[in-house]
């Protein structure tokens, strides 16, 4: 049996305690613990492990407990106020670091024997990425996008009061320059943004509720322009929740960006602009604009002229970031096999050989995506056996031949394997079965969007004339 003790929040650095009583003769505690975290202004439940194997069992009073949340939803770092005039562009969603998103256009990396373009491409969640892709720039942004910053307490202020984002296509999926119309920047302006703050509530028998309000940061007409209200640090005043006890998040999701609305697939960039209460864009100083140390993501640093649009294009040179979009689905196919030129040609997938010594068998599938964003396995397996068909299997980034499999301009792979290795330990005949995964390497920047893979099954047996 559980008994809930209390319910407490935690400090900006996730630092939380508590009081409860027992009798002196008392045994004791064995305390439990679950985290809910406020997500789109809802609070979510982001840590409730097992009982058994996570509960403090004969808990020491005044001995730390250490909670590790691992939920991606959740951002990291500290989140103290940060003092002064400052925009510190964090994320993209809750995960990927904007310092962390390849700004150079022709950066690339070697990868089985070509060379795989980065700008715009991020390294978020690839530490446990095979095929020497490991902590590389690989991933493209797809779907539902948020831009989170941290904005310093020296906003908003007499001269900054409001902000805008906007985006310009350069470059289409291929890389290629994009039209002159699609290079024309247009404004994020219609898209409503709140941002959400709790308030506790004293109850009766004085138990304490947390609720949620909701901010409207906008968009809101100022002069001729739409823009949004830069949040003040704390929600606490009458501008907000006028309420002593209200606290927020100091990250704010300033846009929510449907990437699929935009002008199709391809490199955009993203600018961040400042404005006045009469809607006058302002001229902020180039440290004004920050991203996370890439070495150190919990601390920022200036952006720098790889974030800053160079003055001969905008005097003011505001904040830029370039941002590779993708919304197209992998694909995955397997073909019948060949064995001496023929093709298993029913349902139920028989093939004939002619000599165990000779006869080989061709493998043939389809692992593919538009832009080569994607990784592959495919696997084959005879029966029930654990013997390893190692010369049959495959894996790598889609794009390119491997090992194993030679990729034709028909976009195929193919290899050959003799009807004796895959028949093992069989006298003459067995049954196989092929299994091909196609891993799309899309982000949100918070998830890794699986909706973008393609997987397939097919089966054959091979017996002898």
């Amino acid at each position: 049996r559980c008994d809930e003790i209390t319910t407490v929040r935690t400090d900006f650095n996730g630092r939380f305690e508590a009081c409860f009583w027992r009798q002196i003769f008392e045994e004791k505690a064995d305390l439990y613990f679950w985290v809910e975290y406020e997500i789109d202004g809802v609070p979510t439940t982001v840590y409730h492990p097992s009982i058994p194997c996570n509960t403090y069992w004969d808990y020491a009073c005044g001995e730390e407990v250490h909670i590790r949340i691992t939920d991606p939803r959740v951002p990291f770092g500290c989140h103290e106020p940060l003092p002064g005039e400052i925009a510190w562009i964090k994320t993209i969603g809750w995960g990927a670091p904007v310092s962390r998103i390849e700004q150079v256009p022709g950066a690339s990396f070697v990868q089985q024997g070509r060379m795989v373009p980065t700008v715009g491409l991020t390294d978020y969640a690839t530490g446990g990425l095979g095929h020497g892709l490991s902590n590389q720039k690989v991933r493209p942004f797809a779907r539902s996008l948020r831009f989170i910053v941290q904005f310093g307490s020296g906003f908003p202020g007499g001269n900054v009061t409001h902000y805008r984002w906007s985006y310009r296509k350069t470059h289409n999926d291929k890389l290629v320059p994009a039209s002159a119309s699609e290079q024309a920047w247009a404004p994020l302006d219609d898209i409503p943004v709140s941002k959400a703050y709790t308030t506790e509530v004293t109850g009766p028998g004085g138990v304490t509720t947390f609720h949620t309000g909701h901010h409207q940061l906008g968009p809101f007409p100022i002069g001729s322009v739409n823009a949004y209200k830069i949040p003040p640090v704390s929600p606490k005043g009458p501008d907000v929740a006028n309420d002593p006890t209200a606290e927020w998040d100091q990250n704010t999701a300033t846009i929510t960006v449907d990437s699929t609305s935009l002008k199709g697939d391809g490199l955009y960039e993203f600018k961040l602009e400042f404005f006045n209460s009469a809607g006058v864009r302002q001229n902020v100083a180039d440290t004004v604009n920050q991203v996370s140390d890439p070495a150190n993501l919990g601390q920022s640093q200036p952006a720098g002229s790889a974030f800053l649009l160079p003055a001969s294009e905008d005097g003011f040179k505001p904040f830029r970031m370039k941002v590779r979009i993708d919304n197209q689905p992998s694909t995955a196919q397997i073909y019948s096999v060949l064995v001496d030129g023929k093709a298993s040609s029913t349902e139920c997938g028989f093939v004939q050989y002619d000599n165990k010594g000779i006869s080989g068998v061709n493998f043939r599938f389809r692992a593919s995506h538009p832009n080569d964003f994607a990784t592959f396995g495919f696997n084959v397996v005879r029966g029930n056996s654990a013997d390893p068909l190692s010369d049959a299997d495959s894996s790598g980034m889609v794009g390119a031949s491997t090992a194993n499999y030679v990729l034709g301009a028909d976009e195929v792979y193919r290899n050959t394997v003799s009807v004796a290795t895959l028949l093992g330990t069989c006298p003459d005949k067995a049954a196989f079965a092929e299994h091909l995964h196609v891993n799309g390497l899309h982000t949100n920047g918070t998830s890794i969007l699986d909706d973008f893979d393609a997987s397939v099954l097919a089966a054959f047996a091979l017996e002898p004339k």
